[in-house]
C-alpha cells in the first residue's frame, strides 16, 4: 500500500513538473523584460518568509490587498519581471511538497534545480544573447532589460539558500544537495556578465563620442554634452531597478573605461598637463563631466575632484 502511494505521488509530481516546466518556458519566451506588478498574494508569502527568515512548512497566500510595483524582500525593493514571479511560485509549490519520503524529495530537488537552470540559461539566451528580439518582438535589448534580469537573478539568489535550508532541516542525511552550490555560482556569474554588458554598452557610446572630440572652445563641447546625456540616460534606466550600490559599481567601471579612452585620445592629440590653453580646455571639459557624475551621486565622495583630474594625466 505504501509503495503504491509512493508510486502515485511520484507520478503526480512528474506530471506536475512537466506542466510547470512548459509553463515557465512559454512565459520566458514571451517575456518582454518589463517591470511587472507584484500580486499581493505573492508579496504576502514572501513577507512571511522574510519575517521567519525561513520557508514555513505550510505556505499561506493572503488575498485582498493591492498589487505592488516592487517585490519587497527584507525591506528592500526588487523590480522584477513576471517570469521570476512565476518561478518563485513554482519553487515554493515544490517546497510545500517536501514533506514526502526522501526519494520523492530527491526528485523534487532535481526538478527545482532544473527549473532554476532553465530560467538562468534561457534568460542568458534571450537577453544577453538578444534572443528576445525574435521571441518576444523586442526592438532592441536595452540597459533596462539587462538590469531587470540582474535584479530577477538576485531574487533567485535570495531564495536559493532558504530552499536549501528547508531541505537540510527535513532530510539532511537522505538527500544529495551539491547541485545548489553549482547553480548559485552560475547565477552569480550570469549577474556579473550582465553588469559587464551594461558597462560595455555605455563605455562604447562614450568612446564613440570621444573619438571625434577636439580640445578647443567652446566648453563644454557638444561631445561632452552628449557624454553627459548618455550618463544621465543610463541613470534613468537603472535607478528604478537596481540598488544604488550596484549602480555606483557600474558607473565606477564606466568611469574607469572613460579615463582610459580619454588618456588615449589625449596622447594622440599630444596634449599634456603643462598649463597650455588646450590643457585648460581639457580641465574645463572634465569639470563639466564630473559635475554630471556628482549630480547623479554615483561617484565616491572620498574621491575628490582634484584627484580625478590629476588621475587623467597618469600613464
Amino acid at each position: 500500500m505504501k509503495l503504491a502511494l509512493r508510486s502515485f505521488a511520484m507520478k503526480y509530481i512528474q506530471n506536475l513538473h512537466s506542466e510547470r516546466r512548459a509553463q515557465l518556458t512559454a512565459t520566458l519566451n514571451g517575456e518582454r523584460w518589463k517591470i511587472a506588478d507584484v500580486p499581493y498574494e505573492l508579496q504576502s508569502v514572501v513577507s512571511k518568509i522574510c519575517e521567519l527568515e525561513s520557508i514555513p512548512h505550510t505556505l499561506q497566500y493572503e488575498s485582498g490587498g493591492p498589487d505592488g510595483k516592487y517585490l519587497v524582500i527584507n525591506k528592500e525593493n526588487y523590480a522584477v519581471v513576471a517570469t521570476v514571479q512565476l518561478l518563485i511560485k513554482i519553487l515554493l509549490e515544490y517546497c510545500d511538497a517536501t514533506k514526502q519520503s526522501p526519494d520523492i524529495v530527491q526528485y523534487l530537488v532535481h526538478c527545482m534545480l532544473e527549473l532554476i537552470r532553465l530560467f538562468n540559461s534561457r534568460c542568458c539566451q534571450l537577453v544577453l544573447g538578444a534572443g528576445a528580439i525574435q521571441s518576444a518582438g523586442l526592438k532592441t535589448i536595452s540597459t533596462s532589460n539587462l538590469a531587470l534580469v540582474s535584479r530577477s537573478l538576485q531574487v533567485v539568489l535570495w531564495l536559493l539558500p532558504l530552499i536549501l535550508d528547508l531541505l537540510v532541516k527535513l532530510h539532511s542525511k537522505e538527500l544529495l544537495l551539491n547541485g545548489f552550490s553549482s547553480i548559485e555560482n552560475d547565477l552569480i556569474s550570469h549577474k556579473q556578465e550582465i553588469e559587464n554588458k551594461i558597462c560595455i554598452i555605455v563605455s562604447n557610446m562614450l568612446s564613440s563620442q570621444l573619438s571625434g572630440w577636439e580640445a578647443k572652445p567652446p566648453v563644454p563641447s557638444q561631445t561632452f554634452r552628449n557624454i553627459s546625456k548618455h550618463l544621465v540616460k543610463l541613470h534613468e534606466a537603472l535607478i528604478d531597478i537596481l540598488p544604488i550600490e550596484q549602480i555606483r559599481s557600474i558607473y565606477i567601471k564606466v568611469h574607469d573605461n572613460f579615463k582610459d579612452k580619454l588618456r588615449e585620445q589625449l596622447a594622440k592629440m599630444n596634449i599634456v598637463a603643462n598649463g597650455s590653453p588646450q590643457h585648460g580646455v581639457v580641465t574645463s571639459e572634465l569639470t563639466f563631466y564630473l559635475q554630471t557624475l556628482k549630480t547623479l551621486r554615483v561617484i565616491n565622495e572620498n574621491d575628490s575632484e582634484d584627484n580625478i583630474l590629476y588621475d587623467i594625466w597618469l600613464n
